[in-house]
């Protein structure tokens, strides 16, 4: 991501609609696999996709990064 050239923001109030998360079957801990775009100030909405999975036991999140896309 340093290697980008570009300024990282905090998405959009109304970018939250273009995050997709779906449940892992069968996980425990809760689990979903999650995609969502990132922003940058030279570009809005970059070409950039970051894919995570995101595990709930109780009030603990865990986050693993999967990848980073170029759409």
């Amino acid at each position: 991501m340093a290697d980008y050239g570009r300024t990282f923001v905090h998405f959009p109030s109304n970018g939250d609609r273009l995050i997709d998360a779906v449940k892992i079957v069968n996980s425990f801990p809760s689990a979903w696999a999650v995609s969502t775009p990132l922003w940058t100030i030279e570009e809005g909405r970059s070409d950039l996709t970051l894919e995570l999975t995101m595990a709930v036991d109780g009030r603990d999140v865990s986050v693993e990064l999967d990848d980073l896309l170029v759409l």
